[in-house]
């Protein structure tokens, strides 16, 4: 498993904007065949702060999902600019994690 985490605080007061925004980019990549993102609201830590992330099979999933948006970003593009848009500025970052195996 592969997971694409974006991390940011949320300017006070655009809540509803963020989540109309969400709806539409969900929308958006589940038409697409993509992975499906979840959003999370931190109940600690940083105030405001929000998570959006996406889960894949493998690294090359995510790499393959990557490339066909840098081909044609169509309105996801838009979507993410009008996210990043609410975010306070200086507070967004970009986490990947590998999953390890433990198996025998």
């Amino acid at each position: 498993m592969y997971r694409h985490e974006l991390h940011f605080v949320l300017r006070f007061g655009v809540r509803g904007e963020f989540d109309e925004l969400a709806r539409a980019l969900n929308a958006q990549e589940s038409a697409r065949g993509w992975a499906p993102p979840r959003f999370w609201h931190a109940t600690g830590g940083r105030v405001n702060q929000l998570v959006i992330e996406h889960e894949y099979e493998s690294v090359e999933a995510f790499r393959s999902e990557r490339s066909a948006f840098h081909e044609d970003p169509g309105e996801v593009g838009g979507i993410l600019g009008g996210l990043a848009a609410l975010a306070v500025p200086g507070t967004v970052y970009e986490y990947e994690f590998d999953a390890i195996s433990v198996d025998p």
